[in-house]
């Protein structure tokens, strides 16, 4: 439809215009237009359709000359640190052919129009980016840590991914963060806002919302496979549990034979003290008898005997004496090593129930973020219809409207017509007459 400025207003007027020609209610936008308009021309010249920086307008901020942005004659794109990423400076970085991004070497560094970061996550050929028939396309070259567009994984570990389409706004993330073994440094990954602009200094379009709700579906199966995998490791971490309790009961066990036995090697001293008591008794009889019968041969030999046999029983009772001593030092050497390993059990036991409870803590929450997803999906499609249903009804009122000024058209043309044959008629009267 022509816009048409009324004569009563001059100055302004107000008017519905759409930025690719297309009637769609997101895109509809109230503009004012006015003659004297010196101040909105050159902000304008300075700002894009869309009212996004230019690329021009980038690299004066990043230190470039007017003459040499002018002179560009191919695409580019600016990357953005977002908050979380590891810092850099913003970069305007030209796509007149494939830009490898990776981490900086010797050889390589880190410069203000390449895609190479001082980070120690990313791979020295960790991806590329490049501008063919009018798209932006981004690619994995089998990196260790991955690279991600809006959450979305491209490809698998050490796996090259097929060329992936960017749009601008898009969030990138090379690699991902690293903590040390120590968990005292962590290195965080590359997350960047990308500004696309073609060769005229236009900037490239936004992803659309359909695009975005798929990323979202994604996200929605991506969310339910670590469910599943937290379910996985719950259920190993209970098969670990009762291997412990087993251990647990195996050690009490062992501990209560060492129990007895060391109570059985006490009761085995304690005879043996009650009969060399009784063995010093006796020979204190012997002596006695000695001193009254000195010339008896046959009670001498008798004990002879009785101390030959003496002596043996001695030495046999040394021998286990000692022999339950070291039994008894190492029971007790025994135990403590038990008591020991069933404290650091009950450690680890205590530890996997405490693992158990977060991991139960994060499925919940998972599970509250996957329902939270599932509204935001049907509000969204919701929207979606509604959004449907108000672009038919204003195509519906364009076409009446132009039906109007069509039969608007053709009265006031007909009038014309009519006023134009009724003065010839009144002067061919007046010429009859």
């Amino acid at each position: 439809m022509d816009n048409h400025t009324s004569s009563s207003s001059p100055t302004s007027c107000f008017l519905f215009e759409n930025t690719n020609g297309s009637i769609y209610p997101g895109d509809l936008s109230l503009t004012m237009i006015e003659d004297t308009s010196s101040s909105s021309s050159s902000l304008n010249s300075s700002t894009n359709t869309n009212g996004s920086l230019s690329p021009s307008s980038s690299h004066q901020s990043l230190g470039i000359s007017s003459s040499s942005s002018n002179q560009m004659s191919f695409p580019c794109c600016v990357f953005r640190c977002r908050p979380n990423s590891h810092p850099f400076q913003e970069r305007c970085i030209p796509l007149n052919e494939q830009v490898k991004v990776g981490r900086a070497v010797a050889r390589l560094k880190a410069l203000p129009n390449n895609a190479i970061f001082d980070c120690k996550v990313l791979s020295r050929q960790h991806a590329k980016l490049w501008y063919e028939n009018g798209k932006f396309l981004l690619q994995d070259t089998k990196s260790s840590n991955g690279t991600f567009v809006n959450n979305q994984r491209l490809g698998k570990c050490n796996e090259e991914s097929l060329p992936f389409e960017i749009y601008s706004g898009d969030i990138i993330q090379f690699g991902v963060d690293v903590t040390e073994n120590n968990r005292k440094t962590t290195h965080n990954c590359i997350i960047i806002e990308v500004k696309l602009y073609h060769s005229d200094g236009n900037e490239a379009l936004p992803r659309s919302p359909i695009d975005r709700s798929l990323g979202q579906m994604k996200d929605v199966d991506i969310n339910t496979q670590t469910l599943y995998q937290l379910a996985q490791y719950l259920q190993e971490a209970m098969h670990r549990e009762q291997m412990l309790e087993q251990k647990l009961e195996y050690l009490q066990g062992v501990i209560r034979d060492t129990q007895q036995a060391s109570n059985e090697g006490w009761q085995a001293i304690i005879d043996e003290d009650r009969l060399l008591a009784r063995i010093n008794a006796l020979e204190d009889q012997i002596h006695i008898y000695h001193t009254k019968h000195p010339n008896e041969d046959a009670p001498t030999q008798e004990i002879v005997q009785l101390k030959q046999t003496h002596c043996r029983f001695e030495n046999e009772s040394k021998e286990k004496l000692e022999k339950a001593i070291l039994e008894r030092a190492d029971a007790i050497s025994h135990s403590k090593s038990l008591e020991c390993s069933l404290q650091m059990a009950q450690d680890e036991l205590k530890r996997f129930d405490e693992q158990n409870e977060q991991h139960k803590q994060e499925i919940q929450q998972l599970v509250q973020s996957l329902d939270e997803q599932r509204s935001l999906l049907t509000e969204f499609e919701l929207k979606f219809r509604e959004s449907q249903t108000r672009c038919t009804d204003l195509e519906n009122e364009r076409q009446r409207i132009q039906t109007e000024f069509e039969n608007y058209y053709q009265r006031t043309h007909h009038l014309e017509e009519l006023q134009q044959q009724s003065p010839t008629s009144n002067n061919s009267d007046q010429i009859n007459q």
